[in-house]
């Protein structure tokens, strides 16, 4: 009780003698200083208006503002004097430290009295000349020995917030462990209070505050770090100012600047000694004042300490709903479970499971994993519990509340809640990411299939008009050998063969074009049930029928099915490849089934978002095989993908053809199967409102002889020549041969002929179009056909709008070129 009556006597004479020494302004009172911009009034002279000189709040003793609003410190007094000296009024302005730095950038008329050069404050500031010394300096308590910077290695330095020691230390001597206060004073106290024995910082303020808190005799200071000058710095180009700076400087005297240092670093500046005197004298009646004090003192500390637990109350509330609304405002769920049962929910994880928050609490997450993934699970979650390292990050799926199933990414860990660990669980959703990446997918595998056809197509184009060249003679002479020899003779049959064989190969040429996109015929409207009908009474499918007697092929045509725009021998090869592949799918028995619809589609099919709503011909080849499994469906449409046996069932290019042939058509193509089950193939071709074209007659041999009529021939393949040539003169035309289009266009240039039979693509030399294009110049009128082993290109189209008549695709037979010039010479 005694020591405590003395403590409050001592307390409320230090109290009281502080007060007097403020009355006075002659002692150097620290404190706290608000962080704001307080203004002293300018020290007059004769001069004009004053120069405002912005200062730091807080760095004693430099510079700083007391209670009363006053600006002191060593810079104060340095400048007041330069104000006499130089006869310029000033006044000080004591604003943040980056706030002078902001001033002095943009106002002519402030200066910041204290600062360091650097290269970068040159850039937009003048320093006038230096007027003082500083340096930052290492001090260590006395009983630890520092001799230089290796010996703080590993121990731990005080600096302050923002001062260049804590970068500098950083950067030269990177293992201390620096121990940041916020100001000078405060780390001054900490080692007056033994917290840290070792501190840097500048030598003047270190000593200040040494002196104040009776440390002088504790710490040395053992090494500087830097040093430097004091400037004025003013806004750069302000030369006048600059000029004005300087000649006050140049007029105080170095001892003026060392009785300014004596005057705040002296320990008699801290507590002059009138004051000591002052104090003693009335410390007798500030005994029984101090005692009736106490228990004010007293009652005022117990409301300020409530009122300060009732604040902390307040900030701890705040704090938790802050908290609350980070939890309950968080993209991801979160849920903590405890005992396997689930203790704590947010919001967005009661959206993902669509179940409210009075449901989940209490249950068992077992119930909302779906059953497949339970057990993985449940082993994670164990394993966690007992300590074992698996996985914090993993993908699961759950079942909604309405039963679909959820796809989630987890990331869990363990925390302590209750007193006993648990599982601290974030929950993203997923699914749209996951669908996202499937249709990725999806899209990488189409772009990759269009790839393939590109390189087939490339192929296709590369050897389709030499291969077609070469086929000619194979296709073209047996007809020749057939009209010349006898029906008896044995000869017949072997020189059929290699006709049949000849054509064969170009079937195979054209579907390697068609796969490729690259080898459509003109369309017509033609009729679907036409097609079908026609492929059911075909040579190949009585062929199919017989290899498959156990196999029923049924169908069901609507009967006023409508017309489509197509191809007539890629849509009948496109029934065939169908209904053979169902046939070759059953091992057994079993039914194939070949069914046509009008249909109105106004929704998107399976794996067709983009199908344009219309009036559609749906064909549709339904079988009981053996069906297709889900990554054989992703490839049935690669070229050479099959799992037929190679020679025997066909060439691989079957079901490539069908999916050629459905997007040049500018359809779709779905299919649907299971392992087992069969499969259905739908195709969906647009309608058209055409009308069928008129059947033609076919003429008999005699029917397309011709009487002598000029044929020039231009073609750069000797054996097409000779082939094209041995056909036309057998037809009764009068056949010419050139093998080039240069040669042409000279031949035609001195005769003249009734019709040109045109090779489209020559090499070397000018094609077919660029032929034609010249002969059109000499012979305006000039008839020809034009003759190709690739596709009908654009260049042919081309060529035809010039004039030219029928397109004849290589190899061709008697009965196509024959055709073909009795029509154009007939125009």
């Amino acid at each position: 009780m005694i020591f405590r009556l003395f403590h409050k006597i001592q307390t409320s004479l230090i109290m009281i003698g502080l007060a007097l020494v403020w009355v006075s302004g002659d002692v150097q009172v620290s404190g706290a200083v608000e962080s704001r911009v307080v203004t002293q009034p300018s020290i007059q002279t004769d001069k004009g208006s004053p120069i405002t000189l912005v200062h730091s709040l807080d760095y004693k003793p430099l510079c700083y503002v007391d209670k009363f609003g006053v600006s002191k410190g060593v810079l104060i007094d340095y400048w007041t004097l330069w104000s006499q000296k130089a006869g310029i009024p000033i006044q000080f302005e004591a604003i943040l430290w980056h706030k002078c730095l902001e001033r002095a950038r943009t106002d002519q008329n402030v200066i910041i009295p204290g600062i360091f050069y650097t290269p970068e404050r040159d850039s937009f500031l003048d320093f006038s000349q230096s007027f003082m010394d500083i340096k930052a300096c290492l001090f260590a308590r006395k009983s630890i020995k520092v001799e230089n910077l290796t010996d703080i290695k590993g121990k731990i330095v005080g600096v302050t917030l923002d001062d260049r020691v804590e970068s500098f230390l950083s950067e030269n001597v990177p293992t201390s462990q620096l121990k940041i206060y916020e100001g000078f004073e405060n780390v001054i106290k900490a080692a007056a209070e033994g917290e840290i024995d070792i501190f840097a910082m500048d030598h003047l303020c270190a000593e200040y505050y040494l002196h104040k808190y009776n440390a002088s005799e504790d710490f040395n200071m053992v090494r500087t770090l830097y040093a430097g000058k004091f400037c004025a710095g003013v806004k750069d180009g302000n030369q006048s100012l600059l000029m004005q700076i300087n000649g006050g400087i140049e007029q105080i005297k170095r001892e003026e600047i060392d009785n300014i240092l004596e005057k705040w670093l002296s320990r008699s500046e801290l507590m002059p000694k009138w004051v000591v005197k002052l104090l003693l004298s009335i410390a007798a009646g500030i005994i029984a004042v101090t005692i009736f004090t106490s228990l004010i003192i007293l009652k005022i500390q117990v409301r300020n300490r409530t009122f300060e637990l009732n604040r902390k109350n307040n900030e701890l509330q705040e704090s938790e709903e802050k908290y609350r609304n980070l939890v309950e405002r968080a993209n991801d769920g979160i849920a903590i479970i405890q005992d396997r049962r689930l203790k704590f929910v947010n919001q967005r994880l009661t959206e993902i499971i669509g179940y409210n928050v009075d449901e989940i609490i209490g249950t068992e997450f077992d119930k909302y994993i779906h059953p497949r993934e339970l057990s993985k699970i449940n082993d994670l979650y164990q394993f966690r519990m007992a300590g074992e390292s698996v996985p914090t990050r993993y993908e699961c799926v759950v079942k909604h509340k309405n039963g679909t199933d959820i796809t989630i990414e987890i990331n869990a860990g363990i925390i302590s809640y209750d007193g006993k660990n648990a599982n601290l669980v974030f929950v993203s959703d997923i699914s749209e990411q996951k669908k996202a990446d499937e249709e990725k997918r999806k899209m990488e595998a189409r772009l990759q299939r269009a790839r393939k056809m590109e390189a087939i197509g490339t192929l296709a184009g590369g050897v389709a008009h030499d291969l077609n060249n070469v086929l000619s003679g194979i296709v073209s002479y047996p007809d020749l050998l057939l009209m010349q020899l006898p029906e008896n003779t044995p000869l017949r049959k072997p020189i059929s063969i290699i006709k049949e064989s000849g054509n064969k190969a170009a079937a195979i040429v054209q579907d390697l074009l068609t796969l490729a996109r690259r080898g459509v015929a003109e369309m017509e409207a033609v009729n679907l049930n036409q097609i079908i009908s026609g492929y059911l009474n075909s040579p190949e499918f009585d062929k199919l029928i017989e290899f498959h007697p156990d196999i029923s092929i049924e169908n069901e045509l609507e009967k006023n099915v409508l017309n489509i725009m197509g191809s007539p021998i890629h849509l009948s090869k496109t029934v065939m490849n169908l209904v053979s592949n169902a046939v070759e799918a059953i091992l057994e028995r079993g039914r194939v089934l070949i069914s046509t619809e009008n249909r109105y589609v106004d929704r998107p099919v399976a794996g067709h978002d983009d199908i344009e709503e219309g009036n559609y011909v749906i064909l549709k080849v339904s079988d009981t095989g053996i069906g297709i499994s889900p990554d054989e469906r992703e490839r049935i449409f690669e070229p050479f993908y099959t799992k037929k046996v190679m020679g025997r069932s066909g060439s691989g290019l079957g079901m490539a053809v069908v999916w050629g042939t459905v997007k040049d058509h500018k359809g779709y193509i779905d299919v649907q199967s299971n392992e087992g089950e069969g499969a259905t193939f739908t195709l969906y071709f647009p309608v058209t409102k055409k009308k069928l074209s008129e059947n033609k007659s076919l003429l008999s041999m005699s029917g397309y002889r011709g009487n002598g009529e000029s044929i020039l021939v231009v073609d750069d393949v000797k054996e097409q020549r000779e082939i094209a040539s041995t056909i036309i003169t057998e037809l009764g035309y009068s056949v010419t041969t050139v093998s080039s289009g240069k040669e042409a266009v000279e031949y035609i240039r001195n005769h003249t002929v009734e019709l040109l039979v045109l090779d489209m693509i020559m090499d070397p030399g000018i094609d077919g179009l660029e032929t034609y294009e010249r002969i059109l110049k000499i012979r305006p009128m000039q008839k020809a056909i034009i003759t190709s082993g690739y596709s009908e290109t654009d260049r042919v189209k081309e060529t035809k709008k010039f004039g030219a008549g029928q397109y004849v695709k290589k190899p061709y037979t008697i009965e196509t070129i024959g055709l073909a010039i009795k029509n154009e010479l007939e125009k």
